[in-house]
């Protein structure tokens, strides 16, 4: 599979014109990001996830939210993307 989405991506890079391969840009980072959450063990999506939570990452904590096929790595980086609410010692 791999090898024929790098054949395919070389055939359009060759054949594409300069629009088209700008417009191409961010769709393939994304397929870029997807597949190297998805092609991790799940030892190395929890390291990931740990490194993007302690640098507060919030573009890599969305990329595994996003494309970890763990539920439990899912659930962890929507609780750290989730907005976090102080309470004050003045509101009670």
């Amino acid at each position: 599979m791999l090898t024929e989405l790098l054949e395919t991506l070389k055939k359009f890079a060759e054949s594409a014109s300069i629009e088209e391969q700008r417009a191409a840009i961010e769709p393939l980072a994304r397929l870029y990001k997807r597949l190297s959450i998805r092609i991790m063990t799940e030892i190395e999506q929890r390291t990931a996830l740990v490194i993007a939570m302690t640098n507060n990452d919030r573009s890599e904590l969305r990329a595994i939210e996003q494309h970890t096929q763990h539920d439990e790595l899912r659930s962890w980086a929507k609780e750290a993307l989730a907005p976090r609410t102080v309470m004050s010692k003045f509101s009670l």
